[in-house]
């Protein structure tokens, strides 16, 4: 890499984005076929230059094609080339990042299936995911610092906390999250055991002359690439490793394919949205997840108390092997009884409103029986 591409990720702490805009830069190069080295020194026409790349992202989905001319108009900048409103007008102009990915989001019965195929490291990993709602790159940079299994007494918790820092977070806001009692018990296997797999895992590594800090103080001390390998070999074992042909894959995704699968990393949140949407307070789930837009709109932020009261509730819809119900069809039910129940109540009450016009004409026509006798 380039001393300006260097400089221009420095200005990104976390190394996630690095990765992702390092994927961009070298798909630019590659697509204008430009030496990054000396990039700024032949007198290129830049503008032209991004509207070549962007008409060749033409095949991508449009969010993945937004971020990564967004990216590029960043490191142009960052180096003092300035993209005038015309090009930048041609791109807006067809910039509407509206995602087309097809995803599936997994059914406790599918993911029962899938976490089936997998050991230890891998149920506690992807069930941390699924309860708690954190992204990947969350959860692959929580320490053991940010978890709380026990309280003072060294009894265990319900339900066990989950700290994001603000450096970890994805919009720079540190929140709490909770995780489920069966995520808890199996963390804490995996607890037990990681150890021993840091160990071999630098000894494996050291043979093949690639390093590892023995002093990793993550939960998860193992890569993205390692996570997404781990998650593909349990989809292909339990037969729903169902691909995407909509779209291209992002460049930094593994290509095994051109497409990825509908039951991917980013579903476990969404499931664990869906699912406690249905059962808890609202506002709760959006707070646990750290959605900031809607905590923008937000009155007030809840109190860990009022966090954790709305989690119980809502922790058995996100509860995978011990037994969880689906309350999703029972849910779906109540919610027709009630809607029954009220046309019935506004029925009654039409009812009830013709009887007393039926009634005070009754009264009026024998009041004037009455008169004429």
């Amino acid at each position: 890499m380039t001393k300006e591409i260097e400089t221009f990720l420095l200005g990104f702490e976390k190394p996630s984005t690095q990765r992702i805009y390092r994927g961009h830069l070298n798909t630019f190069f590659q697509n204008i076929k430009a030496d990054p080295e000396h990039y700024f020194d032949n007198g290129r026409d830049y503008q032209q230059d991004l509207l070549d790349f962007w008409i060749s992202l033409k095949e991508y989905a449009p969010c993945t094609r937004s971020g990564k001319i967004t990216a590029i108009k960043q490191f142009m900048e960052e180096n003092d080339v300035i993209i005038s409103r015309k090009t930048w007008n041609i791109i807006k102009r067809q910039k509407k990042a509206i995602p087309r990915t097809i995803d599936h989001v997994p059914t406790p019965q599918e993911l029962k299936s899938i976490l089936t195929h997998g050991g230890v490291k891998e149920k506690a990993l992807f069930l941390v995911m699924a309860s708690s709602g954190i992204r990947i790159d969350e959860a692959l940079s929580i320490t053991i610092n940010d978890v709380k299994l026990r309280d003072e007494k060294g009894d265990i918790i319900s339900p066990a906390m989950i700290k994001i820092r603000q450096e970890v977070s994805k919009n720079d806001t540190p929140r709490i999250t909770f995780i489920s009692d069966e995520s808890r018990d199996i963390l804490i296997e995996w607890l037990k055991i990681r150890e021993d797999y840091l160990v071999a895992l630098v000894e494996k590594l050291a043979k093949r002359n690639m390093s590892k800090e023995l002093k990793d103080n993550r939960v998860f001390p193992y890569a993205w690439s390692t996570a997404w390998n781990m998650w593909t070999r349990m989809l292909h074992k339990s037969k729903l490793d169902k691909r995407d042909t909509s779209r291209k894959m992002m460049q930094s995704t593994p290509k095994k394919s051109n497409a990825r699968f509908e039951i991917h990393l980013h579903t476990l949140r969404k499931f664990f949205m869906n699912r406690m949407k249905g059962v808890t307070r609202i506002d709760a789930v959006e707070q646990l997840a750290g959605h900031e837009g809607y905590l923008d709109r937000s009155y007030r932020r809840l109190e860990e108390a009022e966090l954790i009261e709305a989690y119980k509730q809502g922790m058995p819809s996100v509860t995978i092997f011990n037994n969880a119900p689906d309350l999703s069809g029972i849910n779906e039910s109540l919610k027709q009884k009630d809607k029954d129940i009220a046309e019935m109540k506004e029925e009654n009450q039409r009812l009830r409103n013709h009887l007393q016009d039926f009634e005070m004409e009754m009264r009026k026509l024998l009041r004037e029986k009455d008169k004429k006798d």
